[in-house]
């Protein structure tokens, strides 16, 4: 028969586990600090978005994002007339040989390059020191070849690289389809001076699953900064015909 002593025992302590129990699952839960941030995410949120508007560009396929103080390019595309250039712009700065119409919009310089003919484009010149995002998102001034390379890859977005030869400068252009839509190709482009060292680095061979053969190798281009942009009718392909394909084989 069980000691009365044992069984008081055991009946105080399952009372004072009852007890705690009930004092546990009757406290008030900490959720001050819990709502503490999701209004400070909130709050944040709401800052990023305070005054957001959108660019309407006429004859893209959708608006683009813009916060205050910033400025996208082009806001005009090729093919327009030059009354809508001019209407964006103001009047030209100047009115090269070639009949293009150039506008000086410091610290950048926008082209509306052939006019009216088949291969119209508007090109964009950053001036060093100075950051200008364009449709894509991608900021001139500041993103790289390998910057543009990581940011599209992430995206699923398809890019062609080429390498083209002029004088004594060689150029690198990076192109893909425009966020403004598949009717416009963005090309991105890098200069370096022509040099011995320079040379043999581009001709250094490149083997990739891409361009098994690849003539041209575009790594010395991999961290150099982007000032030039082009915005060119796609004519049905994202592969742009300036210059010969290249390689990066770092990537």
């Amino acid at each position: 028969m069980p000691d009365i002593r044992s069984v008081v025992i055991a009946l105080v302590l399952l009372a004072l586990a009852a007890g705690a129990w009930f004092l546990f699952i009757t406290k008030p839960k900490a959720t001050y600090s819990v709502k503490q941030d999701k209004a400070a995410h909130d709050a944040a949120a709401s800052a990023l978005l305070a005054g957001t508007t959108t660019l309407h560009v006429e004859g893209c396929t959708a608006d683009f994002p813009i916060r205050p103080g910033e400025r996208l390019e082009p806001r005009v595309l090729p093919g327009a007339s030059r009354d809508q250039f001019r209407n964006i712009y103001g009047k030209e700065t100047t009115l090269d040989k070639s009949g293009s119409l150039v506008w000086k919009l410091e610290p950048y310089t926008v082209t509306d390059f052939e006019s009216g003919k088949p291969n119209a484009a508007v090109t964009i010149q950053m001036a060093q020191g100075h950051v200008l995002r364009t449709l894509d998102g991608i900021d001139l001034g500041v993103d790289t070849f390998h910057s543009i390379l990581r940011r599209n890859m992430g995206l699923w977005i398809e890019v062609h690289e080429r390498i083209e030869k002029r004088e004594d400068e060689w150029v690198l252009n990076l192109s893909f389809y425009s966020a403004c839509g598949k009717k416009y190709r963005s090309v991105y482009s890098w200069t370096l001076p022509s040099s011995p060292e320079t040379d043999r680095l581009i001709h250094l061979p490149t083997e990739t699953p891409q361009t098994p053969k690849s003539p041209l190798n575009s790594n010395t281009f991999y961290n150099k900064v982007v000032e030039n942009y082009r915005l060119e009718f796609a004519n049905g392909t994202d592969d742009t015909t300036l210059g010969t394909p290249s390689a990066h084989p770092r990537e």
